[in-house]
Formats: structure tokens, C-alpha cells, sequence
């Protein structure tokens, strides 16, 4: 079967060294793979080996020592610094452990913010964000503010602002590790939901074995390197 390769992320012979005094030490070693769409892929491994390095890298937010990154077919290694923030904004969505939601915003203007960075048009910017808050059954609560919301709420207001540009990747670095196992569970599958129905790329970065079957595949890396990939049966 033909892949599409402009709906795919692809990394090849990717490396990452940082210089300590005089010693190169080595976070990524050649690693190479395709995500493809409607999946969730989960990056799993223990602390230093290279999880959110890679991650990063992916999004073009640190550049690898050698190597290639294609995001949707455009070489990242090409791009200017600008241009990659630019490409970032239209094709990408973060979720991060910590919700990162500014406390002096309410929940509408947390989620409105990756649409006023594009310039958006404030009637515009209103019905996506009631669009997005209505498909997290959170329209009601577009008043509050991140300090009245619990863990759970706040991750999924996280979930809106990176999916209100309708970003097709979206990377998630431990979005379920401050959440208990119910909140986690309903994060995982409102992701799951997402990936499949608007074929979408979601990059987990995880530490968390309670969510590992929501994965369609989870990446194990050792040592700088992807050790194994393993293909869910589930999904």
C-alpha cells in the first residue's frame, strides 16, 4: 500500500550531541522512523535517554547535530528559525505535563491565543473557541480561570488551545502525569478519539505504563537510540 509521505514525519540518521568541557557526549544516536497519521504514537524510556530531545527536534524547537526531519514533506533543516516558528503555528499543537495555562487568562482567552498569534479575526476566533470547548464538554465553563478548574479540566482546556488552530501534529511531552488514573484515562481517550477521526499525528511522550494501550505504537528508546517499536493489536 502507497504512503503518502507528505502526511507523514520522517527522521533519518538523527543526532544530538552537546559538548561537556572537552567531551561530546551523544543524547540522540542515528535514529530514524515515520509517524503516520491517525495513530498515537507513544515514546516511552527511562529519564536521559533521549525522549524529549527527540521531541523536541520533531518540532524544530532544537536542530540535531546530523540528520534530516521532513514534517509533512518540508525538510525542517531548511527552514530559518522564523520560518520554523512560522510552520510550528499553522502545523503543530503542544500539550505539556503542566497544563502551562496563563492564570490571568479565563479559559476562553487560554484556548483563543494560538489563533490571535495567526491574527485571526475576533468573530472568527469566537466560534472556533466554542466549537473546540463544546467538543471537550467544556463550553460552560469558558468564564473560569485555570485556578478554578481541576487537573483534569485544566488538561483538557491545554487539549483546546493546541487543537484550535486544527494543528496536524500534535506532541505531547507526559500530558497525563499530573492527572489521577481516571483524568488521565479520559485524556488519553479524547487523543485517541482525535488521532483517529481527523487523522492527525499525536507524539506521547510518557512515563506513564497506565495509558500505554491507548497507543497504536510505542517507540522504546535505550540510550539515545529507539531500542524496540511495538504495534498495538488493540487499535
Amino acid at each position: 500500500m502507497s504512503v503518502d509521505l507528505k502526511s507523514c514525519i520522517e527522521f533519518f540518521d538523527v543526532s544530538k550531541s552537546i559538548q561537556s568541557g572537552d567531551q561530546t557526549q551523544w543524547i540522540l544516536k542515528n535514529v530514524n522512523g515515520t509517524l503516520h497519521p491517525g495513530q498515537i504514537i507513544l515514546l516511552v524510556g527511562p529519564s536521559g535517554c533521549g525522549k524529549t530531545t527527540l521531541l523536541s527536534i520533531l518540532s524544530g524547537i532544537l536542530s540535531p547535530t546530523t540528520g534530516t526531519v521532513k514534517v509533512f514533506g518540508q525538510d525542517l533543516g531548511k527552514l530559518s528559525e522564523q520560518q520554523k516558528t512560522v510552520f510550528r503555528r499553522h502545523h503543530m499543537g503542544f500539550i505539556f505535563q503542566n497544563y502551562n495555562l496563563v492564570p490571568s487568562l479565563n479559559v476562553e482567552q487560554n484556548v483563543s491565543i494560538p489563533l490571535l498569534a495567526q491574527g485571526m479575526r475576533s468573530e472568527l476566533i469566537a466560534l472556533r473557541v466554542k466549537k473546540i470547548l463544546s467538543l471537550l464538554e467544556m463550553e460552560s465553563f469558558m468564564q473560569y480561570y485555570p485556578e478554578q478548574l481541576s487537573g483534569g479540566q485544566q488538561q483538557r482546556i491545554a487539549i483546546g488551545r493546541a487543537l484550535i488552530h486544527e494543528p496536524r501534529f500534535i506532541l505531547c511531552d507526559e500530558p497525563t502525569a499530573a492527572l489521577d488514573e481516571a483524568s488521565g484515562k479520559n485524556v488519553m481517550m479524547l487523543l485517541k478519539n482525535l488521532a483517529s477521526s481527523s487523522q492527525r499525528i499525536i507524539l506521547v511522550v510518557t512515563h506513564d505504563n497506565r495509558i500505554y494501550s491507548y497507543g497504536n505504537c510505542i517507540l522504546e528508546m535505550k540510550n539515545g537510540c529507539i531500542d524496540s517499536c511495538v504495534f498495538s493489536t488493540k487499535n
